[in-house]
């Protein structure tokens, strides 16, 4: 057969045209006879390759680059003795990446100028423990001032862009104060330690304030649906509507082994890149009460001596969730009892559809509507709170009412009773 298509090519390629006219037909049927071939023998090639039918193994290289034979970098490759194969596929790692010295130092200028290693972010938590390790050295930098080298005019741009195109994150060590790195100036630039910033006011939002009947609103959002995983609380000055104070806990599940409980935080922050800090700062639900009553009695918010109750001031939770449902079901699971300042709040989705006369059934939903640009990272609790403290001082200032929309009942705590005609379900 090899022979027959041999003289048939060579006859048809050196006859005339119409020799070649008239032989044609014969083709498509001997084309698919050869296409059942998996594999043309060595000396025809060879043969028609001195014919100048054939590339030769030079030309074919310097016109098309073998695939890399994946079997090969997975150490799995059952055909190193295949020619076959061996023709058609790369087994030379290093295929294509040969260079002179000239072309070396070329390809460094290239990779310093174009090409910046990451800063390992370890490294800047004081925590990476691979400094003697070639291969993490060479894919990360661990050198805070590459790049960062500029002339006073250039620093002065780049903090005003900062401060008006990009708000740093806050640093999550310095709200649980835990915070070692306030003297390095990497980290400094790098993260935000102003708790107030976004919640600023201006005179303007007070023309319309209205009497209220407390003197502080504690901003309250949880995070977690099986156990609380955040508990954070932003403290709001009614009279001037400035920032005061706030509290901020990671919580550590008391009911999930330790496998569960680095799935779900995984799940949960590891996306936006906090989980970390979880795992070094989280304290269990009944620690975090502990602390947070010793910061209420700080700021003048409460006293056990006189019945538990907050002094002159009052819970706003975006829904009736986190304080209808989820702290009782926490204070179970950590078998604690209920304490009493838990006992009523002020939904601001309520607030929102009396005061503005429509619906809004979340957070994002009312910042849409009033224009309110996001701050931080949705679903981080602390910054949802500050967000949510945000929509409550516009509302303020356009001169809404804050009023207590339920109330838990003193004798049966699973009874809640909603104030409130039109609220949100």
């Amino acid at each position: 057969m090899f022979a027959r298509f041999s003289v048939l090519l060579v006859n048809t390629l050196s006859s005339s045209s119409s020799l070649t006219n008239m032989m044609r037909p014969r083709f498509p049927s001997f084309r698919r006879q050869a296409r059942k071939l998996k594999h043309f023998p060595s000396s025809f090639i060879s043969y028609h390759q001195q014919l100048g039918f054939f590339p030769t193994m030079n030309n074919h290289t310097h016109n098309r680059k073998k695939p890399m034979c994946l079997y090969f970098t997975h150490g799995k490759c059952t055909k190193m003795d295949d020619p076959a194969h061996m023709e058609r596929f790369n087994h030379d790692s290093s295929a294509g990446v040969e260079v002179d010295s000239g072309e070396l130092k070329h390809v460094v200028e290239m990779n310093t100028t174009r090409r910046r290693k990451p800063l390992c972010l370890y490294y800047i938590h004081g925590k990476c423990t691979k400094m003697d390790d070639p291969v993490h050295m060479e894919r990360f930098d661990h050198d805070s001032a590459v790049g960062n080298q500029v002339d006073s005019g250039e620093l002065k741009h780049i903090v005003e862009m900062s401060t008006t195109h990009r708000r740093k994150p806050l640093c999550l060590y310095y709200t649980h104060g835990k915070c070692t790195k306030m003297d390095d100036p990497v980290h400094i630039e790098m993260f935000n330690h102003d708790c107030s910033l976004g919640l600023e006011v201006n005179a303007d939002a007070l023309k319309q304030l209205q009497y209220q009947d407390f003197d502080y609103l504690l901003v309250l959002d949880l995070e977690g649906k099986v156990e609380i995983l955040e508990f954070p609380v932003v403290m709001i000055d009614l009279k001037t509507l400035r920032f005061v104070d706030l509290f901020h806990r990671f919580v550590r599940p008391v009911k999930m082994g330790e496998q569960r409980v680095n799935e779900y935080i995984e799940g949960k922050y590891g996306k936006i890149g906090v989980d970390r800090v979880w795992h070094d700062t989280a304290i269990t639900f009944q620690e975090v009460l502990q602390e947070f009553e010793v910061w209420m009695a700080h700021n003048n918010l409460w006293e056990r001596e006189q019945g538990g109750s907050l002094h002159r001031a009052a819970f706003v939770t975006c829904g009736n969730w986190d304080l209808k449902t989820k702290i009782p079901q926490q204070c179970k699971d950590s078998n604690i009892k209920l304490p009493s300042y838990f006992m009523e709040w002020i939904n601001l989705k309520d607030i929102y559809l009396n005061f503005y006369k429509r619906r809004a059934p979340g957070m994002r939903s009312m910042m849409n509507e009033l224009q309110i640009s996001l701050l931080g990272t949705h679903h981080l609790g602390i910054d949802d709170s500050k967000n949510i403290a945000r929509v409550m001082q516009r509302m303020l200032s356009d001169g809404a009412v804050m009023q207590i929309t339920a109330r838990r009942s003193v004798r049966s705590h699973g009874n809640v009773e909603f104030l409130f005609k039109n609220r949100i379900t």
